[in-house]
């Protein structure tokens, strides 16, 4: 969803999460950022189009409902990358999500 640099390694700063259901007219979208993308305005800004913000946390837990379903999103885990060319907590070396989507009845 986000990178930080135009490195080849692309060091990715934002995981989008999308829930679709066809039974609604909307789909949901949130984006869990790095702590860099959090507070930098022009990355902020530039991803504030695609989706509700939140900084990514381990451990962390958030609900997305649509008319008929529910998504459970927890972050198991989070790592940080560590390059001195990029500013600290600015990319994700690993981030590990469990998705559990149920029917709301």
């Amino acid at each position: 969803a986000g990178t930080v640099s135009d490195s080849s390694s692309r060091q990715v700063a934002a995981m989008q999460i999308w829930l679709f259901d066809k039974s609604d007219i909307r789909s949901l979208s949130k984006l869990l950022v790095s702590d860099y993308a959090l507070e930098d305005p022009e990355l902020r800004e530039t991803l504030s189009g695609r989706g509700d913000i939140i900084r990514a946390a381990a451990g962390q837990r958030f609900l997305m409902e649509t008319a008929r379903l529910t998504c459970a999103v927890e972050v198991m885990n989070l790592r940080y990358g560590d390059e001195p060319d990029v500013p600290p907590r600015s990319y994700f070396e690993e981030l590990s999500l469990e998705l559990t989507v149920s029917r709301r009845d």
